[in-house]
């Protein structure tokens, strides 16, 4: 999963947690806030019966006009006790549902929730599914003087409420959604935002090869931390590039420094093979070593050519017809096929313009004709074929070899890697020619790749992009 993708689901899920705290805090509130105020209007009621006794005639005055008023809430649920328990009042609601409240044993109120079946509809009242009504219920003990007067028991149903909380929750959870998916998406779009330096960073890293070392990283800005990171890959990069420059001179020194006197020993010994005071058995010491110089030499050549190749030193960058270098090739090695008994099989289905070296593509199909035509033996076949498809330019080499073990396959561009080292060193081979096949096509920005063909033999592809023309 990508960073921006992780926080983003952290940011969704920390704000998701948050919102359901404060929904929950809200709808709890909102709840207590309602049952509170429907407590407060049955207290309003028990107050004004309480406040309307009179003790020297030892009733309550006006009570019929204060319950009369209090009868336009038809849900109400109200007895009124006098001091010996006798209902002296009770509200046209308690005939239909029966109330089952505590008698209060102080003078504190007290507050219920009830619960109970409702066996006659009324028009008024709504139940539940399961046909039950809520009801929140107060009892109080009245005194006068500390002299106890009687007591009253009421209750409304809390079906608005709960009605008003259902639709208070059923807001709280839209919200909810729709805050989720504008933090989701907002969160993601600016984490994009914030990472999108990054991106380039690695986009530009990808770019950043052997053939490209003197390139940098952009710094946006060097106060925060992706510009420190920037700068510290460059830095890191400018290492790796004096490593590389360093490791290359010492290359370029080296096959310079043994060339010559490699040359002069060949010379001398070359000259003693015709010395008619030798044996035979000495002359042909002498051949051998000679065969090793010649070897030596040429594996100095390919260190060179392969040095110059991630250098790219004197390399002359120009349009060029990629099937006439090809054609070329094969001019050059057709003494090499007749001689080895080898029949070529050319398809051109397309050419194409390719920005590149010409020396250099030359050398990349030189050594991949050269070696199918090495490890496919005498009388074998060789197969060349090259297309176009969009911006890229193709061309496979193809032999009835033996071809190359899966295994070896990964590492067959690696230098000095064989995959059959005895018969490699009898051929001369120095393992660095599809290395420097490789270096090449890397640096003209195409790609390579093996497997083993239709033929059975090895078949490696040359990718390369066309050449646009302004």
């Amino acid at each position: 999963m990508k960073i921006s993708a992780k926080i983003s689901l952290w940011y969704v899920s920390l704000t998701l947690l948050i919102m359901m705290l404060f929904s929950t805090a809200l709808y709890m509130g909102m709840r207590v806030v309602l049952y509170q105020a429907l407590d407060d209007d049955l207290a309003i009621f028990a107050n004004t019966i309480q406040e309307s006794y009179n003790p020297f005639i030892g009733e309550f005055e006006e009570l019929l006009f204060h319950l009369e008023s209090a009868n336009r809430y038809k849900e109400l649920w109200l007895v009124v006790y006098d001091a010996r328990g006798r209902a002296i009042y009770a509200s046209p609601m308690t005939q239909y549902i029966p109330l089952k409240i505590p008698v209060p044993e102080e003078a504190p109120q007290e507050g219920y929730t009830i619960t109970v079946n409702m066996k006659k509809g009324l028009p008024w009242l709504q139940a539940n599914e399961k046909g039950q009504v809520t009801f929140r219920a107060i009892t109080r003990r009245m005194a006068y003087n500390k002299r106890p007067i009687g007591f009253i028991q009421a209750a409304l149903p809390i079906q608005n409420i709960q009605s008003e909380l259902d639709s208070l929750l059923k807001l709280i959870l839209i919200a909810n959604v729709l805050a989720v998916l504008l933090v989701g998406g907002s969160g993601y779009f600016l984490t994009r935002r914030v990472l999108s330096p990054v991106r380039t960073i690695a986009r530009k890293a990808r770019q950043i090869s052997e053939t490209s070392m003197d390139e940098r990283l952009p710094v946006v800005n060097k106060d925060d931390e992706i510009g420190q990171l920037s700068q510290t890959l460059n830095n890191l990069l400018e290492r790796l590039q004096k490593a590389f420059r360093a490791q290359q001179e010492f290359i370029s020194d080296i096959t310079h420094e043994l060339k010559t006197p490699l040359s002069m020993m060949r010379t001398h010994w070359e000259a003693e093979i015709n010395n008619p005071q030798l044996s035979d058995e000495t002359k042909e010491r002498i051949l051998t070593d000679v065969e090793a110089i010649s070897r030596l030499n040429r594996l100095l050549n390919d260190l060179s050519l392969l040095s110059k190749t991630e250098e790219r030193q004197n390399w002359q960058l120009e349009p060029l017809d990629a099937r006439e270098i090809v054609e070329s090739v094969i001019a050059e090695l057709k003494p090499v096929f007749e001689l080895r008994g080898q029949k070529l099989h050319s398809h051109f289905e397309a050419t194409a313009t390719v920005n590149g070296d010409r020396d250099k593509l030359y050398q990349v199909f030189f050594n991949l004709l050269e070696n199918a035509s090495s490890h496919s033996g005498t009388g074998s076949s060789i197969y060349i074929t090259t297309r176009r498809h969009g911006e890229w330019w193709t061309a496979t080499v193809e032999d009835d070899g033996p071809g190359i073990p899966e295994e070896d396959q990964p590492h067959i561009f690696k230098r000095f890697y064989r995959v059959q080292k005895d018969r490699s060193r009898k051929s001369g081979g120095s393992g660095l020619g599809l290395a420097i096949v490789k270096g090449i096509v890397n640096a003209h920005n195409g790609r390579i790749s093996v497997d083993n063909g239709d033929h059975g033999g090895a078949r490696f592809r040359v990718e390369l992009p066309v050449h646009a023309a302004k």
